[in-house]
């Protein structure tokens, strides 16, 4: 049932819950895309990514509320697009929760190089650190523009990193970290 008393804000009926709830949800995604991808807000990036699209959820859920199905098969459509949007929603949750729940990992990286991929439109291009973990593993973590220009290729480093989001959160050379 519709909220009568912000009905008039707009003809055509648009809320100001309406569009306060579309404000923080946009703010939410814009954030997660331009929050630092290393260092100690690494982490309020992915979860802000993940508000989001719980968000974009609810809202969807709400206008199926507010406009019910007019068919069976329109209903039914809603049913898969709730449950595909379900399934999103926790697979872009479960790697920033996880990372809460274990906290940072330390490693020693030998060999370490970086590398950038470039996106096209308004995505920035993302940074990348790789190298070898003391236990024999290959590492790839998400870093930021600065990190990608300060580090050197070849050396041997110390890093703290989230290890389900692939986040850096500081590294530097035995005894010496940045960030």
């Amino acid at each position: 049932m519709r909220d009568q008393r912000n009905k008039g804000i707009h003809p055509q009926g648009i809320t100001l819950t309406n569009t306060i709830a579309w404000v923080v949800l946009a703010a939410a995604g814009l954030l997660s895309v331009y929050l630092p991808r290393s260092g100690y807000l690494s982490l309020a990036g992915a979860l802000l990514g993940a508000v989001f699209f719980w968000g974009a959820l609810a809202m969807l859920l709400h206008e199926m509320q507010e406009h019910p199905p007019t068919s069976k098969g329109q209903s039914r459509l809603r049913m898969v697009v709730t449950v595909i949007a379900v399934i999103a929603c926790l697979w872009v949750t479960k790697d920033p929760l996880l990372d809460l729940a274990t906290g940072p990992r330390e490693t020693v990286l030998t060999n370490a190089r970086v590398y950038k991929t470039l996106n096209v439109g308004i995505m920035p291009d993302r940074y990348y650190l790789a190298g070898d973990s003391a236990y024999g593993r290959s590492v790839s973590l998400t870093i930021s523009l600065s990190d990608y220009e300060r580090i050197r290729t070849g050396q041997t480093m110390s890093v703290t990193y989230y290890h389900h989001t692939k986040r850096l959160i500081r590294y530097g050379s035995t005894g010496e970290q940045y960030l």
